[in-house]
């Protein structure tokens, strides 16, 4: 059953991209600093003592050995750090940390898939060891945000299979507050909504939000005959919920999206069904990304207009890699050939999946960072500077903290 439910999400968040070659390198390379830059070298996949279909894995709750199978750069190290309770009930979509270090985890049930699932979903506050319920009922929650300033915890997620939504969850008294109740939605019962959001130095939340369909309006299947003016982009929106607008647009499924340190904004892209490379954009206000016009490849796509210049994508990633989870490192505890990097986990379990490193001075290249987790979903940098990564499918969360290069 479980092959069957990895065969749906695979299936679903299939991407695309025109434009930039990209060159997936494994080898050693280096930065003008003092720490050379490595690669992550191939993770050791038998490690485990559970068979599952004809593979060997570790078994759901073993933390010591899914780590293990991690494999991560020279000088870094890999650590269990929390799990959702009941590994394999709650497929984490979102993770995010507020000021004072607690962790907050939106997640969705392990029922996603079937037809007769209500989905709603919960979002996790960390006590202590343990992860325990603070909101119930949410459908779909897929990207948590902490504003900088209130403490409070922005959501998005759906109202139902065809409105999109933005609520905040009010700390001081633990209550849901609906911002904004009529954003585009959906392609389909499951996927494409609005998904990560980030709050930016200007004190505005930003959204990566889908589109409705697969390429655009197709009179050949159920598509919405237009674009609508806030589906498949970026919006900027003021926290109260009392302004909205799409500062760039032409992404199909952008689902997470990152701030650097100098306040260039980066997403990255669920492309097209029909399985082109998967997407990194470096947004700039105002740019046009592509969708829904993916040209030669693509049956029942529309013609770009003439004089529409669209922006191709930064880097790309292999096709059907299913990018989920991004951000930026913009801490000072990993070596600065290591900083004001891109950080990108590919979901796809049956792919490559892993965290993957892309230098915003080499366009067009990407760098293996941290091979062998199952399905990672999401990725954040910590308050203490490591990365933390959710994986989907048990629950854990690891952090990758630098620990150093050992010396003769």
């Amino acid at each position: 059953m479980r092959k069957q439910l990895w065969l749906l999400l695979f299936s679903a968040i299939v991407l695309a991209a025109c434009g930039v070659e990209t060159q997936i390198l494994t080898e050693d390379s280096a930065l003008e600093d003092n720490t050379p830059v490595s690669a992550a070298s191939q993770p050791d996949l038998t490690i485990g003592n559970c068979e599952v279909d004809g593979q060997t894995r570790p078994c759901p709750g073993d933390v010591e050995d899914w780590a293990k199978r991690i494999s991560v750069p020279a000088g870094f190290a890999v650590k269990h750090l929390i799990s959702l309770p009941d590994v394999e009930s709650h497929y984490p979509t979102s993770i995010t940390q507020a000021a004072d270090g607690t962790l907050y985890v939106a997640s969705i049930p392990s029922d996603f898939f079937t037809a007769d699932s209500e989905r709603l979903g919960t979002i996790w506050r960390q006590e202590g060891e343990q992860f325990v319920p603070l909101a119930n009922g949410i459908l779909l929650p897929t990207g948590t945000a902490v504003h900088p300033e209130t403490g409070d915890l922005y959501i998005s997620h759906r109202l139902d299979d065809q409105t999109g939504a933005l609520s905040v969850l009010r700390m001081a008294s633990e209550t849901m507050e609906l911002l904004i109740g009529d954003l585009p939605c959906c392609y389909n019962p499951l996927y494409h909504q609005p998904n990560g959001i980030e709050f930016g130095a200007d004190g505005m939340l930003y959204m990566a939000i889908g589109a409705r369909s697969d390429h655009g309006p197709d009179p050949k299947d159920s598509s919405p005959d237009e674009i609508h003016p806030l589906e498949a982009g970026i919006l900027k929106i003021a926290p109260d919920g009392s302004s909205i607008e799409r500062i760039a647009e032409g992404m199909r499924n952008p689902y997470d999206l990152g701030f650097d340190s100098s306040g260039q904004l980066w997403a990255v892209d669920n492309g097209a069904d029909f399985g082109p490379p998967e997407r990194l954009h470096k947004v700039e206000v105002g740019g046009h990304y592509g969708f829904p016009y993916y040209g030669e490849g693509c049956q029942g796509c529309i013609d770009k207009p003439a004089d529409l210049e669209i922006t191709p994508p930064f880097a790309e990633f292999p096709p059907h890699a299913s990018p989920a989870g991004m951000t930026v490192y913009t801490g000072n505890a990993y070596p600065v050939a290591y900083q004001e990097q891109v950080y990108t986990t590919l979901w796809n379990p049956w792919g490559s999946p892993g965290i993957w490193r892309v230098d915003p001075n080499e366009p067009g290249v990407s760098h293996p960072f941290a091979l062998g987790i199952f399905a990672p979903v999401d990725v954040i940098v910590s308050n203490n500077g490591s990365l933390i990564v959710a994986e989907t499918f048990f629950g854990h969360l690891f952090e990758i903290e630098w620990v150093g290069l050992e010396t003769e």
